[in-house]
């Protein structure tokens, strides 16, 4: 009977000094599951807003009545690019799905010098 106590001592002993050993590496892999969970919400929620854009200027809704630069980012959110050009006064936004770099739809909002709305181009791909 002492063996089997023994031998369980032994093993719950061992096993206590790997965990603490590999502690570091366990938390840096603790980190890095909660640092993609969160990257998980920040690309749904700039998809969400992608899809209330898209809504809003492409499928009949209005996006005009936004003023300006402020107002839209407040509403639509920060934009995956901003161009600025020499030969244009103003800039030009993208937007698109977080994890749609070449096909999918673009929203381009352009903005004239004074950060005023000017017109908003979608391009629908399949």
């Amino acid at each position: 009977m002492s063996m089997p106590v023994f031998l369980l001592f032994f093993v719950l002993l061992c096993s206590s000094c790997v965990k603490l050993e590999y502690m570091k590496e366990a938390l840096v892999l603790q980190a890095y599951a909660r640092e993609k969970d969160a990257q998980s919400a920040q690309v749904a929620d700039q998809d969400q807003a992608f899809e209330a854009l898209y809504q809003a200027a492409c499928q009949g809704g209005s996006v005009e009545n936004i003023p300006g630069k402020i107002e839209f980012e407040e509403t639509f959110g920060r934009p995956a690019l901003v161009l600025v050009s020499d030969q244009e006064e103003g800039e030009r936004w993208l937007y698109r799905k977080a994890t749609q770099y070449f096909g999918g739809s673009k929203i381009y909002v352009f903005f004239d010098a004074d950060g005023k709305f000017e017109k908003v181009v979608c391009r629908k791909m399949p």
